[in-house]
């Protein structure tokens, strides 16, 4: 229950002193002084500005999270184009040269990793520096390389050291526009060859996709 105030007289002025009562009756004739007090302590009230302070609060909470927010995070197309800056960047590999030669490898089922691993290698092999590789290379020699080794062990002709009369089949390392150079007669001579092998030495030969990619890229069909 609310508690009322009682007035009373002083020197000083007139007082309210606390009391049990809601209405009181002044000291002085014909005076009746009613009083009501809000009980500021009620739970109706205690939990409404609760209620009021916890959305306040929500809101605020709301509007400091979108003020922090990350909203400049790059598209993939843009992730692309920072990667390539990055490795052009890191490496002395153009990200043109890397993708072209990753791209050959993709014919013959080989990746990424297969070409940084035939790149130290060769680096290795002919005591290069890292920076010093063409990697368009390094991809069309391996591929190359494994082509001979199975034409010479199906046909018994090695297409670097068997060719007459021309230049044998190799590869011209120029980065992205890296290919084989041969020579007219060097085709003619693997294409008799060709013609010559069995059915079955024409089925594995076939089935090798180093192979298949070289001979693709010398057109000599």
């Amino acid at each position: 229950m609310a508690k009322g105030f009682k007035k009373k007289n002083g020197k000083g002025g007139h007082d309210f002193i606390p009391t049990d009562k809601k209405t009181v009756r002044s000291s002085e004739p014909s005076t009746e002084v009613n009083i009501e007090i809000v009980n500021n302590d009620s739970d109706e009230f205690s939990e409404g500005v609760r209620k009021d302070f916890e959305e306040d609060e929500g809101k605020k909470l709301e509007n400091i999270k979108k003020m922090f927010e990350i909203d400049n995070k790059y598209s993939k197309e843009r992730i692309e184009i920072e990667y390539d800056r990055f490795t052009s960047g890191i490496t002395d590999f153009g990200s043109g040269d890397i993708s072209t030669a990753v791209e050959k490898y993709s014919e013959v089922g080989l990746g990424g990793s297969d070409l940084a691993d035939d790149v130290r290698e060769w680096v290795d092999s002919t005591n290069a520096k890292l920076e010093d590789a063409d990697v368009c290379y390094v991809a069309w020699d391996r591929i190359l390389q494994e082509a001979r080794n199975e034409l010479d062990s199906v046909l018994g002709f090695d297409i670097t050291n068997d060719i007459k009369g021309g230049t044998e089949f190799y590869v011209a390392g120029n980065y992205m526009a890296t290919s084989y150079d041969y020579s007219s007669e060097a085709v003619e001579q693997l294409k008799e060859k060709l013609l010559e092998a069995s059915p079955d030495e024409l089925e594995r030969l076939s089935t090798n996709v180093f192979v298949k990619s070289f001979l693709s890229d010398i057109d000599i069909f």
